[in-house]
């Protein structure tokens, strides 16, 4: 029997290489592909196509630069305002139009037949010929990341980490190149 491992539960390939989670109570393997589509997928999510990579200094920065400014306009920025409220001189309260609110009743229709709901099963005729159907793809296989990200896992020096390198080239601004902690599969907890 072949032992079954990671969140993708497939078993373990003894040509491939397999990251075990450092947390005593779970300590379970996984594939180093499954890890990286994981991160992969992630960095993707959270950045897409155009959005660059800021480190947390940068964006604290940031907002500490929009804290510190002043609420008030300055000099420069002043500008005229126009008064909110029209005051005009000679008319009293008693000038007031008031419109009467008149309330419509809605029209209702005694026979009402509902609407026939589409059927949402379509069914497809069968392709003439005796075509071969091609091995169907899983659907956790999708690389959206493909060719914008890349990870390399750095085991070495400190805790577990993926080293993430952002080849889109129509993005500027932000970093190219960063680390992120690495995190199991299953239990979420970090591999040191």
């Amino acid at each position: 029997s072949v032992g079954i491992i990671c969140k993708c539960e497939a078993p373990a390939n003894p040509d491939k290489m397999l990251i075990g989670c450092t947390s005593s109570e779970c300590g379970q393997w996984m594939h180093h592909e499954c890890l990286t589509h994981d991160v992969l997928m992630q960095v993707y999510e959270r950045l897409g196509t155009d959005k660059p990579h800021r480190n947390e200094a940068a964006i604290l920065n940031e907002e500490k630069a929009k804290a510190t400014r002043p609420l008030s306009p300055t000099d420069a920025e002043e500008k005229e305002t126009q008064p909110t409220i029209d005051v005009r001189s000679g008319e009293t309260k008693y000038n007031v139009h008031v419109k009467e609110l008149v309330q419509e009743t809605p029209l209702e229709t005694k026979t009402s037949t509902p609407r026939p709901t589409p059927s949402r099963s379509i069914t497809a005729a069968p392709a003439k010929g005796s075509a071969k159907q091609g091995r169907k793809k899983k659907t956790g296989d999708y690389k959206a990341y493909a060719g914008l990200f890349e990870a390399n896992l750095k085991m070495q020096e400190g805790p577990t980490a993926w080293e993430i390198r952002d080849l889109r080239e129509n993005v500027t601004g932000g970093e190219k190149s960063w680390t992120e902690k690495a995190y199991c599969l299953i239990c979420g907890t970090g591999i040191e």
